[in-house]
């Protein structure tokens, strides 16, 4: 045996005299490896990288690759063995590095409940990689899925869905932007199943093509419990509104009865009481009936307040502005501020929009009225976004308006409020802060395809 200065470093010995004092075989960490690379010599005449394991001096062990090549004796028996060693020991081990990682990588892709798949980015959309949820999702193999082109997964897509998906597809494809799509497809077993489907561009450059490389979640119980959500509010909305209905019919049953009912004998009994004054025998009968008389008054006063608190009768009759007049009319009686309203309305709203906004508007008139102080008041009607806005603003103390979000002593109609626009399909948001005045912000479509507009400043309330 002879070896240079090198292959003594690289087993850790001080020199190679005491490099060759050790045994051939005992440097080999595995002794068959040796017998492999002289079957190999021998056979071939020549091996290259042949992988095995030495063991240095210290006891550690090393990976390297051995070139060699035969020296035949004269009867053309293998007599010498001639070659390099390289230390490959680093490379290995990234090696196993990378490996491990792959298996942990696949373990938790495989693990995921998501589909995760990387395609080439063109339109023939050829699948290099897949995840086996892609079986339980679509109920199609990976190999299937990989064996075919984008026509398969375009197939499965629903056919209600399909041009919208592969649109956005293919405008991804061009423009090399994220894919984002939320779909239904019909798995192998018939049942429709909603993906939500995203995707990113990963560039290929001068290694190979781009790749799209993405996630497909199952997102059917989602879309499941959305739709349960949704028809659970229609049917509240549809009961609330049923019982706001039925509270206006009320109010309007006991307005008609009290108009033609109790104001008519009442209004009956004060000219009675006139007639019994005029005709009283002393001063003392003729005061006596008076007061009796301006007590009838005052309690007919209040009955037509109550009337009108009730359902006023301008509402139907005269539109959604002369009710608002009156309204603000009737509160200037005991409030002494200046009011205006500004009629923008180019149609009269359904008789039921109309209630709605006039409940709205009343109590918030109501709660300025009570809370403000404020010194003025006015109300804007105008039409916008294919609906009708009400605002209501004062100039009043004005309030925290994140301090009242919850119901309050003082404050219940501000639920309310909000609960009548979005029953009627609008929204409602409130801007105030001390010293700032308040303004009730209402919008309601004038038919119930109209979709909600955003809110032209902050957020909603």
């Amino acid at each position: 045996m002879d070896a240079n200065p090198a292959l003594a470093e690289l087993l850790g010995y001080p020199s190679v005299q005491e490099l060759l004092t050790v045994r051939v075989p005992d440097l080999y960490v595995d002794p068959g490896d040796r017998e492999r690379l002289l079957e190999a010599v021998a056979r071939d005449g020549l091996v290259r990288a042949f992988p095995t394991r030495l063991r240095r001096r210290d006891g550690r062990e090393i990976w390297v690759e051995v070139n060699a090549r035969a020296i035949p004796g004269p009867q053309g028996e293998l007599r010498f063995l001639e070659g390099a060693v390289m230390d490959v020991t680093a490379r290995r081990r990234a090696e196993e590095a990378l490996r491990a990682a792959e298996r942990r990588y696949r373990t938790l892709i495989e693990q995921i409940p998501a589909v995760t798949y990387v395609d080439v980015a063109d339109p023939t959309g050829t699948t290099l990689f897949v995840s086996p949820q892609i079986e339980r999702v679509f109920g199609v193999t990976p190999e299937e899925w990989k064996a075919a082109d984008a026509s398969l997964w375009a197939d499965v897509i629903h056919p209600e869905d399909r041009d919208r998906v592969l649109a956005a597809y293919h405008r991804s494809l061009e423009r090399r932007r994220p894919f984002r799509a939320e779909y239904r497809i019909v798995a192998r077993d018939g049942r429709v199943r909603w993906i939500r489907d995203r995707g990113e561009f990963i560039p290929g450059g001068e290694a190979g093509p781009d790749l799209l490389q993405g996630v497909m979640f199952d997102v059917t119980a989602d879309r499941q419990r959305e739709e349960e959500l949704r028809r659970s509010r229609e049917e509240i909305r549809e009961l609330l509104s049923r019982l706001v209905r039925a509270q206006e019919e009320e109010r309007a049953r006991i307005a008609a009865d009290i108009h033609d009912d109790s104001i008519q004998v009442m209004t009956a009994v004060g000219m009675r009481i006139e007639a019994a004054r005029r005709r009283a025998s002393s001063p003392e009968e003729a005061a006596s009936l008076g007061k009796l008389e301006e007590t009838v008054a005052a309690a007919i006063r209040r009955l037509r307040r109550l009337l009108f608190e009730l359902r006023p009768r301008a509402l139907d009759e005269e539109g959604l502005a002369a009710a608002l007049r009156e309204q603000l009319q009737r509160l200037g009686e005991d409030w002494d501020v200046e009011w205006g309203v500004e009629d923008g309305l180019v149609e009269e709203p359904s008789p039921e929009l109309r209630t709605v906004l006039f409940r709205v508007a009343q109590e918030a008139l109501a709660n300025a009225r009570k809370h403000s102080r404020a010194r003025r008041v006015w109300v804007e009607l105008a039409e916008r976004d294919g609906g009708v806005v009400l605002r209501v603003r004062d100039d009043g103390i004005g309030f925290r308006v994140d301090d009242v979000r919850a119901p309050v002593a003082g404050h219940l109609g501000l639920p309310s409020m909000r609960e009548r626009a979005q029953m009627a399909g609008g929204w409602l948001r409130i801007d105030s802060n001390p010293g700032a005045g308040t303004t009730v912000e209402a919008w309601v479509p004038l038919r119930p395809e109209v979709d909600r507009p955003r809110f032209g400043r902050g957020s909603p309330r």
